[in-house]
């Protein structure tokens, strides 16, 4: 049936001839009833099992292989669309439960298994790791162990096998030459001793320019060690006719250098530290800088007088309430490089050379041969 709309659009009424998609119920033909019961209802049982207690105790309920599996009337063999996916999704257990007393078997092992903790690591404590005090005539040590003869010996030929040889000066920072090879710089306050001690430790008397005067480096001197596995730094002296922007210049390169390893801050054993040297340190330890202190011109002292220096030194780096420790080495070394009385020796080099080969990370590739 057809009728025709003002617009002239033709309206169709649905019906069983027109669309079999939608078939009209027939009025004879009476609708199915809906049910209502639960859509896995078990037959002779008003309703499924709602409890983890009525499900265990359920007959159909498989406790057959590793899986619990909820067995519907109409089970097919395979996950019905409507079957809850908690019944199909428990993990393996070694042994199902039999009975709701036995449930906890799902979080806990098997009853009767004795199980034993795993120990735990033990980690040295801080009075097993601690390194213990070490003291002789020219060192004082409280984290390090003093080299051996061997060591002593295989230093000595890194160091004088080769010639030194010098590289670069520079004035400021950013003219520095590139380098791939480890560096370490020696500071100290203005006429300590730093390029006595550099000749001495080379075995070169000509090869840092020295002077009694205060203040006579005035720029960072790079010399090479050993056919240039080694760079040591010879900077421009702090305090009494120093300048400022000879300072800013050297933080710069202890801050932001690659190849650098540690600064060895020499501090005359004679007067001890002064406060441009604690200046220094802390700024060091505040910044992170790994240093170690040197004592120079140690010849002049006694013995008793040198132990109590150590003692003062080991003081100011070991003091809590202070950040000038933070970087520091618990290692100081005694020099002599230019002693007072000509018939004295030169002393302190070799662990000198020693503590340098450990800062640069050579010690391991030496040969002890």
């Amino acid at each position: 049936m057809s009728i025709s709309s003002p617009s002239g659009h033709l309206l169709r009424r649905f019906s069983s001839s027109a669309s079999p998609l939608l078939p009209r119920a027939s009025p004879r033909t009476p609708r199915p009833p809906i049910s209502v019961a639960h859509p896995f209802a078990v037959p002779n049982k008003t309703a499924a099992p709602t409890t983890l207690k009525e499900l265990w105790e359920d007959p159909e309920v498989s406790n057959e292989g590793k899986y619990m599996t909820w067995r519907p009337p109409n089970y097919v063999g395979k996950q019905s669309d409507r079957a809850p996916p908690d019944f199909f999704d428990h993990k393996p257990q070694s042994r199902p439960p039999q009975n709701w007393q036995d449930q906890r078997t799902l979080l806990e092992p098997q009853l009767g298994a004795e199980t034993s903790p795993k120990p735990r690591r033990k980690f040295p404590s801080a009075e097993e790791l601690a390194v213990p005090l070490y003291r002789d005539a020219l060192s004082l040590r409280w984290e390090t162990l003093p080299p051996t003869t061997d060591q002593l010996k295989a230093t000595e030929r890194f160091f004088l096998q080769y010639p030194p040889k010098f590289l670069w000066s520079a004035d400021k920072f950013k003219t520095i030459d590139y380098g791939n090879v480890p560096e370490v710089a020696f500071l100290g306050r203005s006429n300590v001793g730093k390029s006595s001690l550099l000749n001495a430790l080379l075995n070169n008397s000509t090869m840092a320019r020295t002077s009694s005067k205060p203040g006579h480096t005035r720029l960072m001197n790079a010399f090479s060690i050993s056919q240039g596995k080694l760079v040591l730094l010879d900077m421009p002296g702090y305090g009494h006719a120093s300048r400022p922007e000879w300072g800013v210049q050297i933080m710069k390169y202890l801050l932001s250098r690659k190849q650098f390893r540690r600064a060895f801050v020499l501090i005359d054993g004679l007067h001890g530290a002064k406060s441009s040297d604690l200046m220094l340190l802390d700024h060091l330890g505040a910044s992170g800088v790994p240093y170690q202190i040197v004592l120079s011109k140690v010849d002049r002292l006694k013995q008793e007088g040198l132990d109590a220096a150590f003692d003062n030194i080991k003081a100011l780096l070991t003091d809590k309430q202070e950040r000038r420790g933070t970087s520091a080495l618990g290692e100081v070394l005694g020099t002599a490089a230019d002693p007072a009385k000509k018939s004295k020796s030169k002393v302190g080099m070799a662990e000198l050379r020693w503590a340098v080969m450990v800062a640069a990370g050579l010690d391991g590739s030496i040969s002890l041969e």
